[in-house]
Parts: structure tokens; C-alpha cells; sequence
């Protein structure tokens, strides 16, 4: 497979070397004339003159293709990420070179750009292997750190290495050694993630005064960094150590740095900016560590991996609910509803008490529509399945609404009239929003799922029931319990069998199933009108937007777009979408001034949807915290395309005045909040 390299200049990707890969070869691009790769003249000036005259080197080993820097001024970028080490490139892949950005592709994959192959002489085999690369890599970007005192380079290049470790151990090990280079010691050695007894027995076995940890503390609180450290100075005349605490949780984990230096050397003073650059390298590393240490040890107790897929007859009813989704975290709760509603909520047939099930999810995830889904599926489908909100009814009325009541129980029992218990006896009884009850009532329905008997409202007699018991909430059921608005005798009987439905937010992947689906019941009912669909813009937007209110609120302001798109238009587009929901994702800011409606009444179609596809591009900025690669994922667009788009919404702002352009600009400034600056950000 051969390889093309392309350069994007003036929004114009041309072929520039077609790379051949049969065999290994490196190859430097830079402006020297030495350069195997020389950036071309067709680039403007200011651009190549960005470019160090030799910036990067791409190269291949063992069948894997890498790209390092090469000490370049302006850095070296893959796929928007800074490369100082040896790093593996996957294909596509976007680089940019101080100024000048190109394409690395298949050849395969782009059979329409012209190219010539790069001659033979100029390509070389790698002389070494690409581990003893990134090893002596590693080593020279210390001592550049070291000599240049670029301590925030130095750590770059350690959240370089941060960003691919895979294993604690591994990550440790090179901080170490890149460490030793920066600080210019013979060997460092990183003590992580200590409780106080292993810190305080590991300063007595490296013989560090207690008194020093009281004498030379640093107290720092600032925003990139909140904790407590203390360094100590040399002693014994060869070792400097940093002690590093870093709060884990509710207790502090703490970090010991030893560095080692050449015994001829004793007394020797390192400066303020190795001193920073070790407080905040362990600092930024310590998080990591210990979630590579902690995700190592569950993958060591993990035995078996069980598949959780529902069945076919499970898909097909969540189908008739309109329980969509195909997410992991979806099938999940499918799969283990299927198992209650079969295996255990009739499990318990002999027994007094009665089978409960316990649902625990935010509003609008579905929590009604599962819990008729099991009903339908377990042995009680032929009876009657009921639900009552709890939240909905008065407190003082729950208890008479469940159980029943005799005729002159109170002041409105004209008539006997039977609870929810009895109406449900032999089938489901849903009971939603239970943390809205109170612990009397809790106490009260405790003893019935314990015995199956209850009384009426003004009756001595016992009443029996058998019916299956859903009981579901919105908030956290341990919350709950420690604001004592839920007994906690009450949780320990009903929460055995709990299923989780997660939130819309977290199950980004579902939103487009969910809005095929509902189209496609809103089409079947307007067969007159021509099938409708929703643009990509407006999609976008549905999958920037954060969901509170889950599925509930994305089929309600689905069918609010499509009673507002023209029956005979086929797009439903973004100026169809409730306002609410504008608001909501960022694309506007609060009801628009009269001169706003009055401008947007006049303008052409083609002109609303620029002005709507800026205040998009703008609210997914801000939305990505100025990550143009996550606003390119969500987008669902390459990272050209934002980068084109975004340079014609600053040459808009640029070129364009006059009192509705101010106005345009100041809502979009609003919109992008603290972000702005990336909106005008040149030369990105």
C-alpha cells in the first residue's frame, strides 16, 4: 500500500509525494535544502517560514508507520494533538507543521489526487529500532528542557506520554526516565499513590526528617493546581526529594519523587522552574496512575465477560413500547428486565411475600413503559397491570389511593371503594416516584410486601393480595435514605433487584435510532403528506444538546418540529425546532429584539441558514470547550470542514458591519462565553 501526502493551501488540498511502503524508510520534512522532503514554494511565505528547517521526520518500522519532531520552534501536530515522542500514525491522518497543514492517506483512498512518487534516493532505511527511538527521544527532550529551561514543554511531553500508557508500571517507568533527563540526575525513581502509612514508612527507610515536612511545607491554591506539597533540599548531599499530596475522594494520596545525582556533586541547588516542573508533572500523572492501577486489578478479577443481549420476543415488545435503543448500557437493562419478568419475579409463588423489582432512572428514560413490558412478559399478563404516581397524588391521599377504604373512613367516603393492591391482586402494580412518600407510608407498605395483607381505611378486617411490585425513582435511592426521606429498612427490601436506565446523555449513540423511529410512527400517521425527514443540521443540533428530560423531551420536541414543518416539505430544518430547544443548545440566546424578527422577516432562506449555521458552529465550541476535533466528531464532519467553516465565520465577522451585524455579533459573542477567543483565534 503506497501512501499519498497532501497540502491544504487556500482551502485547495493538492498531492505534494506519494510515500512508498514496501519496504522501511524516514524521511525528514523541513525548509532545509538537506530535507528529503522540502515544504514546496506553492506555499505562501508566511507559512513556510513557520516550518523549522527540519521540523519532523515520518518514518516506518516493523510495518507500523510513526512521525516524531525534531526539535521544531512552532511544534508538530497529529491529528491536533502535540507530537514530541515517536508516535504511531493510524490512516487518515491530519498533521500540521508549525503553519502548514497535510493529509496522510492510502493511495487507495484517494484515487483522484495526482501525485509523483518520492525518489528513490531520497528515502532511508531507520537505522534503529523504534522502542530505542523513543527511548533516546525521551532523553533528548530532557536535556532540552533542562538546558532551555522549557519546563512547559517538558511537560507536554509528559502528557504526551500520559496520553499513551496502556499500564501503570509502563507510565511510571518513563516519567522516570524522562525525568532524570530534565532534572539531570542518574536515575529517578517515582513513589505513587501511597496511603499515610506506606508515605510515612517510606520517609523513615530514605531517613527524611519529619520535622522537614512541617518546616519546608508549600501551601498552594490556585486553579490549575489544588493542593499540598513540600520539597525537600538535597540531603545527604546526593538526593533531592518532592513529597506530593494529592487529594483522592475524601482522603489524600501521596506521591514521593527521588532524584539521584552524581556523588561528586553534593550541595547543588536545582532551580524554581525543575522544582515546578516536577510538582506539577506528578500532580497531573497521579490521577492516571492510580486509575491504571485500580482498572488492572478489576481486569485481573474479571473472569468471564457475560453477554447481556435480550432475546428477539424482548427486542420486539420494547419495539411495540417504543423502548428504543441499541446502546450497551440499553440492551443492559433490556436483558436483565427479561430475567426478572421470567425467572425471578415468579420465583416466589409459595411465599406470603411479595416479588418486587426496583427502577432506578432519571425522568423520561422509560421507567412506565419497561415496567409494562415485564408485566407482559411474566406469568401475570392476563391480569391487570395499574400505576400510580406517587408525586402526583396528595400525601395524605396516598395511603387511602393504595389500600382502600370503608365508607365513612372520612369526610369523603361516601361509599366503600377498593385500593390499588385489590384492583391489581394477580397482576403488576407499578408505583412511580416512591421517594416522594413519606416514612410512614413507607412503614406501612413495608408490611404489606412482606405479607401480602392489608387493611382498608376504616376497617379492622385483612384483606390478601399476590400481585408483582414495580417501584421506581428519579433520584438516588442512597441520598435518599441519608436525608431520611427514604427508610432505610424500607431500601434494603426493595432494592435487591434494581435496574439502572441510563440517561439520553449517556447514550449519544441511540439518539438517531430514537428519531428514525419516531419519524417513521408520524409518517405512518400522515400518509397524505410526503415522508419527512430531518436535515443535518437540525440533527447536529440533536445530538449537541444535553437532554434533561430524556427520551420524553426529544419525542416532544420532535413532534412540536414536525407540526411546524409545511406538510408539503419533505426537511424538517433548523428553523422549524421549538425555540425552547434553540435555547437550549446555544443557538440563541433568550427571545430575539424586535429588530432582529423584522431583519430575519426579510432576508432571503439561503441568509437565515448562514446566520443559523454560525450560532451552531459557535454553541458546539463553546459546548466542546474549544476542542475543534470533539466539535469535528460531533459534528459527525472532518476536521477541514470545521476548520473552513470556522475561518468564513471570522472573515464574516471581519468583513461584515452595520447595526444587524453588531447585533448577530454580540448574540454570538454571548454564545460563546469564555470560548470566544478560539472564534478569533488567527492562523488555527
Amino acid at each position: 500500500m503506497n501512501l499519498v501526502l497532501s497540502l491544504h493551501t487556500e482551502d485547495q488540498e493538492q498531492a505534494w509525494v506519494r510515500l512508498e511502503t514496501g519496504r522501511p524508510f524516514s524521511v525528514r520534512i523541513g525548509r532545509a535544502p538537506e530535507a528529503e522532503l522540502v515544504v514546496p514554494d506553492t506555499v505562501p511565505e508566511e507559512l513556510r517560514l513557520s516550518v523549522s528547517r527540519f521540523h519532523a521526520r515520518l518514518f516506518s518500522h516493523n510495518g507500523t508507520l510513526w512521525l516524531e519532531d525534531l526539535d521544531s520552534h512552532n511544534f508538530t501536530w497529529l491529528n491536533e494533538r502535540i507530537v514530541f515522542l515517536p508516535t504511531p500514525v493510524k490512516l487518515p491522518a491530519e498533521l500540521r507543521l508549525g503553519g502548514v497543514r497535510l493529509s496522510l492517506r492510502s493511495e487507495e483512498g484517494r484515487p483522484d489526487l495526482p501525485s509523483a512518487p518520492l525518489a528513490p534516493h531520497a528515502a532511508r532505511a531507520g537505522e534503529r529500532p523504534a522502542a530505542d527511538i523513543a527511548s533516546t527521544r525521551r532523553s533528548e527532550l530532557g536535556l532540552r528542557a533542562k538546558e532551555q529551561l522549557h519546563w512547559l514543554s517538558a511537560l507536554a511531553a509528559v502528557a504526551e506520554l500520559a496520553a499513551a500508557a496502556r499500564r501503570a508500571s509502563s507510565l511510571c517507568k518513563d516519567v522516570e526516565q524522562f525525568s532524570a533527563g530534565v532534572l539531570g540526575a542518574e536515575r529517578v525513581t517515582l513513589h505513587h499513590n501511597l496511603s499515610w502509612p506506606e508515605f510515612l514508612a517510606l520517609t523513615q527507610k530514605l531517613e527524611i526528617p519529619n520535622e522537614l515536612l512541617h518546616e519546608h511545607g508549600i501551601d498552594t491554591a490556585t486553579q490549575a493546581m489544588r493542593s499540598q506539597y513540600a520539597h525537600l533540599r538535597q540531603d545527604a548531599g546526593a538526593r533531592q526529594s518532592w513529597i506530593i499530596n494529592v487529594p483522592a475522594g475524601q482522603s489524600s494520596r501521596h506521591c514521593l519523587l527521588e532524584a539521584h545525582f552524581d556523588k561528586q556533586r553534593p550541595g547543588q541547588e536545582l532551580s524554581d522552574d525543575a522544582n515546578t516542573f516536577v510538582h506539577f508533572a506528578v500532580r497531573m500523572i497521579q490521577p492516571l496512575l492510580a486509575a491504571l492501577t485500580e482498572l488492572e486489578a478489576e481486569r485481573a478479577a474479571v473472569i468471564e465477560s457475560v453477554p447481556h443481549l435480550p432475546s428477539a420476543h424482548m427486542v420486539q415488545l420494547c419495539e411495540s413500547e417504543r423502548l428504543w435503543g441499541n446502546s450497551v448500557d440499553h440492551r443492559k437493562s433490556m436483558y436483565f428486565a427479561e430475567l426478572a419478568a421470567k425467572r425471578y419475579l415468579g420465583a416466589f409463588q409459595g411465599d406470603r411475600k411479595l416479588s418486587v423489582l426496583f427502577f432506578l432512572g432519571e425522568s423520561g428514560t422509560g421507567k412506565s413503559a419497561l415496567a409494562r413490558v415485564i408485566h407482559r412478559l411474566s406469568d401475570h399478563a392476563a391480569q391487570p397491570f395499574l400505576e400510580l404516581n406517587c408525586a402526583a397524588i396528595p400525601i395524605t391521599l396516598a395511603e387511602s389511593e393504595l389500600f382502600g377504604y370503608e365508607k365513612g373512613a372520612h369526610d369523603k367516603a361516601y361509599t366503600a371503594k377498593a385500593g390499588w393492591f385489590e384492583a391489581a391482586a394477580g397482576g403488576t402494580l407499578f408505583l412511580d416516584e416512591i421517594g416522594k412518600t413519606t416514612a410512614e407510608f413507607q412503614s406501612k407498605l413495608l408490611k404489606v410486601l412482606d405479607t401480602g395483607e392489608f387493611s382498608r381505611l376504616g376497617s379492622n378486617s385483612t384483606r390478601k393480595t399476590h400481585c408483582y411490585v414495580i417501584l421506581a425513582t428519579s433520584e438516588d435511592p442512597v441520598s435518599l435514605c441519608e436525608s431520611g426521606r427514604l427508610l432505610r429498612e424500607f431500601w434494603y427490601r426493595v432494592g435487591a433487584f434494581t435496574i439502572t436506565l441510563a440517561p439520553l446523555r449517556e447514550r449519544p449513540d441511540d439518539i438517531a435510532l430514537l428519531v428514525q423511529r419516531k419519524l417513521q410512527h408520524m409518517n405512518a400517521e400522515h400518509p397524505d403528506d410526503p415522508p419527512k425527514r430531518m436535515s443535518d443540521k437540525a440533527f447536529a443540533l440533536f445530538k449537541a444538546y444535553h437532554w434533561p428530560g430524556n427520551i420524553r423531551e426529544l419525542i416532544q420536541y420532535l413532534e412540536v418540529a414536525y407540526a411546524l414543518t409545511p406538510p408539503d416539505q419533505p426537511i424538517i430544518d433548523v428553523p422549524h425546532l421549538p425555540e425552547s430547544f434553540c435555547r437550549g443548545v446555544g443557538v440563541t440566546q433568550g427571545p430575539r429584539p424586535e429588530a432582529v424578527l423584522a431583519a430575519l422577516a426579510r432576508k432571503r432562506w439561503d441568509d437565515y441558514m448562514e446566520i443559523a449555521e454560525r450560532q451552531y458552529l459557535v454553541a458546539l465550541i463553546a459546548a466542546c470547550e474549544g476542542n475543534l476535533s470533539e466539535v469535528a466528531r460531533r459534528a459527525e464532519k472532518s476536521y477541514q470542514t470545521i476548520h473552513n467553516k470556522l475561518r468564513e465565520v471570522r472573515q464574516w465577522l471581519q468583513d461584515t458591519s452595520g447595526a444587524e451585524a453588531e447585533l448577530e455579533k454580540k448574540q454570538l459573542q454571548e454564545i460563546a462565553g469564555k470560548w470566544w477567543h478560539v472564534i478569533m483565534r488567527e492562523g488555527d
